[in-house]
């Protein structure tokens, strides 16, 4: 069984923006971790830019599927360009455009559960990005799904214009130990004191700081994919990251 949530038109740049902040609201109400709202809302940030400039324009819809749990989160993003011509030299990381187009797209498969896509040249793409509910959420019926589509009919998007001049994302990370294990000072510290000095520590970092490790570590992105991403250059997202993550050390050093 599959239940729409809502939909969002790609006919503007603004639409880019709106649907990725859509995305954040869409997970949050789901049940969706900090970490996972972040990725999904990445994701779709990717694909839709990805259908506004290589197409001209697309669709963003938001859908709810499964009638046991755990559900799953659909996203699907078409658009009626000209297609992708080397769709496999792109999956496989081979392809090299001039536009960055297929780091995006390796990005968002790695962000995402399952991910999937359809292009034929001249008949355009679809992209379905799939998310599965936490498995200790309780199945999302219909009444659960209509207060929903009310909060989203309430809920006043964010400005996309200033969002689109700066690109400041909200992001919120929960770490995983195995992730940041590296950033720990102490190798033989106690496994839930070393944790707590992480997240103590992941708290101090600004909102765009905590987006680059997740990115890095929950995405599993390289320095070229984090800069699609972020509309920066590699070196700098290579500095960026460099920087963010001497700052971690530090702070874990000094709480150890």
């Amino acid at each position: 069984m599959t239940s729409r949530i809502l939909s969002v038109s790609l006919d503007q740049e603004s639409g880019v923006v709106l649907a990725r902040q859509r995305a954040r609201q869409v997970a949050e109400q789901l049940g969706f971790s900090p970490l996972e709202q972040t990725q999904i809302a990445t994701a779709v940030s990717e694909i839709a830019r990805n259908a506004f400039e290589y197409a001209g324009s697309g669709l963003v819809e938001f859908s709810l599927t499964g009638k046991t749990s755990p559900q799953v989160l659909e996203i699907r993003v078409s658009d009626k360009g000209r297609g992708i011509v080397d769709l496999q030299g792109v999956l496989a990381g081979t392809h090299r455009s001039q536009t960055g187009m297929g780091v995006g797209i390796r990005g968002a498969q790695r962000l995402m559960d399952q991910f999937h896509i359809d292009s034929k040249p001249g008949k355009g793409t679809v992209v379905e990005l799939l998310k599965i509910l936490p498995r200790k959420k309780d199945m999302v019926g219909k009444q659960a799904l209509l207060k929903i589509a009310d909060y989203l009919a309430q809920e006043k998007p964010a400005d996309t214009g200033d969002e689109l001049r700066r690109q400041k994302r909200r992001a919120a990370l929960e770490a995983d130990p195995e992730d940041v294990s590296a950033t720990a000072p102490d190798e033989h510290a106690d496994g839930a004191l070393r944790r707590e000095v992480v997240r103590v520590a992941l708290e101090r970092l600004t909102p765009r700081e905590r987006e680059l490790v997740a990115l890095k570590f929950a995405g599993g992105l390289s320095h070229e994919e984090i800069a699609r991403v972020l509309g920066i250059s590699a070196s700098n997202a290579g500095t960026r990251l460099h920087r963010t993550l001497e700052k971690l050390r530090r702070d874990c050093d000094a709480d150890a």
